[in-house]
Formats: C-alpha cells, sequence, structure tokens
C-alpha cells in the first residue's frame, strides 16, 4: 500500500476510533513510524452507523462507519496525538479506585465475620477498623467455642 500511494503521491492516512482508550496501542505505534493518525469519535461512528436503514453491529461494519467518517471529514477530524502522562494518570485512577473498592469489600467482609463472633461488637468499638479493635481483635483472637472446636 506504501509503495502504490508513493507512485501516485499520497500519503496513508489511519483514522482510529477511541485512539486514546483501546485503540491507543495501535496509535502511538502508527505515530512512532511516522503515519498520519486521525481520531474518529465514536458518537462520529455510531451516527454513521444509525443514518443506515437497517442499523447492523459488526467489527466489519464499523470500520466501513469509521472509514466513512475519516473520508467524508478528513481535514475536520483532530489528529491523534497520544499523551503518555495522560494515560498513564487515567491507569493510576482507575487502579486506586478498584482499590478503594475492594478495601470497602474486605472491611464489610470482616465485619460480617467479626459480627458472627462478637454480635455485640459495635457497641464497643464505633468502627471496625479503629485503633483500639484492632489491638482488641489481635490480643483475644478466637476462642475454642468460636472456631468450632471442643
Amino acid at each position: 500500500m506504501n509503495r502504490k500511494a508513493g507512485c501516485l503521491g499520497l500519503s496513508p492516512v489511519y483514522g482510529l476510533e477511541n485512539a486514546y482508550g483501546y485503540g491507543r496501542s495501535l496509535s502511538v505505534w502508527l505515530v512512532e513510524k511516522g503515519y498520519h493518525v486521525k481520531d474518529v469519535n465514536p458518537s462520529l461512528a455510531y451516527d454513521q452507523r444509525k443514518s443506515a436503514p437497517m442499523m447492523r453491529k459488526n467489527d466489519e461494519y464499523d470500520a466501513y462507519c469509521v472509514a466513512t467518517v475519516l473520508i467524508n471529514q478528513l481535514h475536520a477530524l483532530p489528529d491523534a496525538k497520544p499523551r503518555d502522562n495522560h494515560w498513564t494518570l487515567s491507569q493510576l485512577v482507575n487502579r486506586r479506585d478498584l482499590l478503594v473498592k475492594d478495601g470497602t469489600r474486605f472491611k464489610n467482609g470482616l465485619h460480617e465475620q467479626v459480627s458472627i463472633a462478637y454480635p455485640s461488637y459495635r457497641r464497643f468499638f464505633s468502627e471496625i477498623d479503629g485503633k483500639s479493635a484492632m489491638y482488641f481483635w489481635k490480643a483475644t483472637g478466637t476462642s475454642e467455642r468460636e472456631t468450632g472446636r471442643d
């Protein structure tokens, strides 16, 4: 394709839907190789897909819609310029959100287990993971009765 385009004095332009999300890796690779890459907003491809009499949703038709948008709006579409700092920060924020959710899930699981062994623990500790509660859990452990051993 590059040889044929070179003979005609043309250069290929690649259009990627969501070049900053799932298409980021391909976008970075193409830009590093010196290709011209345009970012096609997913809503534009969706509008193109909706304009057909019968809406289809498959990879081949999605590619057709992105190509049609690229051809029709070539000069209006922004260049894909993957920003590593922005991408890295968004990955860190997503990771932090997952850690917070896991922490909440583990804390709720601890609450459930402790409330079985110590049904009235809430009267003594306002927070299940507070300093005094953690010292109590560490110092008392579980008795033979609570583990089911006789």
